[in-house]
């Protein structure tokens, strides 16, 4: 799960996925959350209609789902987010290979953007452990009595 992002964060990814769109051609970009969909940057008009056809898988961690209007391209992220690309058909290829490097490089900015891991669980062990002892209460003190004054003096009134 990615945390939240700063504002210098989400305005860096911003621009590696308006970069993509640039040398690309698409439509719109949008990088997720892998892990609970959280939508953490959204880039161009990605407004569409019609029913997405087909899934098509291009390799490992890549693939693409066919539409009447437009394809959708879905490339995943290294550190835990998926981009995904929205294109016309016949820009497929350079969406690929610009995908390609905003994946990348939004992967190093990401990787940093990850929650710390929470330690690992201690290993169980097997030894017996020595029965605690009871802690033995300190003694009472006695009050000290208290000091009469010395013989001769008076109190002052």
């Amino acid at each position: 799960m990615i945390r939240y992002l700063s504002s210098e964060e989400h305005e860096r990814l911003w621009r590696i996925c308006d970069g993509l769109l640039a040398a690309s051609g698409a439509r719109a970009a949008v990088l997720c959350d892998a892990t609970t969909g959280a939508l953490l940057v959204s880039v161009g008009d990605a407004r569409g209609q019609g029913t997405p056809g087909a899934v098509e898988a291009l390799g490992p961690g890549e693939r693409v789902v066919h539409g009447e209007g437009a394809q959708m391209y879905g490339v995943d992220v290294p550190g835990g987010a998926l981009l995904a690309i929205l294109h016309d058909a016949e820009k497929l290829e350079r969406v690929r290979r610009a995908a390609a490097s905003a994946a990348a490089e939004a992967g190093e900015l990401i990787k940093d953007l990850m929650p710390l891991p929470s330690s690992p669980p201690m290993p169980p062990h097997d030894h017996a452990h020595a029965a605690p002892t009871a802690v033995q209460p300190k003694p009472k003190r006695k009050p000290k009595p208290k000091r009469k004054p010395a013989a001769g003096k008076a109190k002052a009134r």
